[in-house]
């Protein structure tokens, strides 16, 4: 794995489906995501609910558009909500297992993963300086180039 990428799900609407603005936002980070990941095999790893698999559908039809190979997976262990209880832990072996499957991978979850995976697994993998926790709002995510050890807030 040579990029890591968490995003937090898309906008959505009362049925737990994205909505045509949360469609918007995966397209415009795309454009964003495209500038970093260009090349390479790609595996996109997301939570179990709708508005992500959604987000993550969105992604995956851009990424064969530019002729990349991807893959995704679903994974309710990345799924957190008020009824599912978000695993840190967990999700960071499930990069680790994964690491070797994909030059960049991306994670498509919500609040409390985007929100701290990304420190988590800096601090695991022990990069030279921490990284700052901002929030990370809808359609929006954290790029981690692992060869670098950089991060990038993608806000489009």
């Amino acid at each position: 794995m040579k990029n890591l990428v968490v995003i937090r799900h898309a906008a959505c609407g009362n049925d737990g489906r994205i909505s045509e603005d949360g469609r918007q936002q995966m397209h415009r980070l795309f454009d964003h995501l495209y500038r970093f990941v260009n090349a390479g095999t790609v595996l996109v790893l997301t939570s179990s609910a709708s508005r992500a698999t959604d987000s993550a559908a969105v992604l995956v039809r851009e990424f064969e558009c530019v002729d990349l190979a991807v893959e995704i997976e679903k994974h309710d262990l990345l799924w957190s909500d008020v009824h599912h209880r978000e695993d840190i832990p967990g999700a960071l072996a499930l990069l680790a297992r994964s690491r070797d499957r994909a030059d960049t991978i991306v994670v498509v979850t919500h609040l409390e993963y985007a929100g701290e995976l990304p420190e988590r697994f800096t601090l695991q993998e022990s990069w030279p300086e921490s990284i700052p926790l901002l929030g990370v709002d809808r359609g929006q995510a954290v790029f981690l180039d692992c060869v670098n050890r950089r991060c990038r807030y993608l806000r489009p």
